[in-house]
């Protein structure tokens, strides 16, 4: 179980059955961002404790949680949901956790381009970015498919397509990886741009849609 549930989710027991779906997680999701906006000024874990106490006990109770795998399972979607979907949470847990990779979160599109030329030369060979966590992430794009393998053996497949000379849209697909299977639902869309290349170190932004915020990142080739 993510580290910042257990204070707010370890002291409920339920013994109803079980059923959601992401829509329904959605919907949670946002009654416990707007209530984490709502609290601002207050300790982080604080802030949680009481969205989560507001929210959590009649959620499980309505989709009837019958077992603690369930639970576990139910609640570990919660954590990738909000991430994707409340820009609140995603606050919180940057100020928890030291972030070991290079991605960073900006309000606006990068400035900057490169050429259709440069740009193409990211599919020329395999590339890797760093999670979060620091974990390599190796990217293969070929026959318009991007393709991702984690440190764990697990993988995410989605299609790839270039917009314009130095932009391209991912469409997800399916994955092994659990973050990535709560993130994303099939069909998911999300738009990615190139705005730097230094040697041959791509600097790329991402476009979070529910945020309308742009993380930017970057790509490392392998050799």
């Amino acid at each position: 179980m993510p580290k910042l549930l257990a204070t707010a989710t370890i002291l409920f027991v339920f013994t109803f059955g079980y059923s959601q779906t992401k829509d329904d997680v959605d919907v949670l999701s946002a009654a416990i961002c707007g209530s984490l906006k709502e609290t601002k000024g207050i300790a982080d874990s604080t802030r949680l404790d009481l969205a989560y106490g507001k929210h959590l006990p009649p959620f499980f109770k309505k989709h009837k949680v019958s077992s603690e795998a369930k639970f576990d399972s139910l609640t570990q979607m919660l954590f990738y949901r909000l991430q994707k979907n409340c820009g609140e949470f995603v606050e919180i847990l940057h100020n928890t956790n030291r972030q070991k990779g290079d991605w960073k979160t900006v309000i606006e599109k990068p400035a900057g381009s490169v050429t259709e030329k440069v740009a193409e030369e990211l599919t020329g060979i395999n590339h890797y970015y760093l999670e979060p966590t620091g974990d390599k992430v190796v990217v293969t794009i070929k026959d318009g498919h991007w393709t991702e393998q984690f440190k764990d053996g697990t993988s995410s497949k989605l299609t790839f397509r270039w917009t314009s000379d130095n932009e391209f849209e991912l469409q997800f697909v399916e994955s092994t990886n659990i973050s990535r299977q709560h993130f994303s639902k099939k069909g998911d869309t999300y738009h990615y741009g190139i705005f730097a290349k230094d040697k041959e170190i791509f600097s790329l932004w991402a476009h979070n849609a529910p945020l309308n915020t742009y993380s930017t990142f970057k790509m490392y080739p392998i050799r």
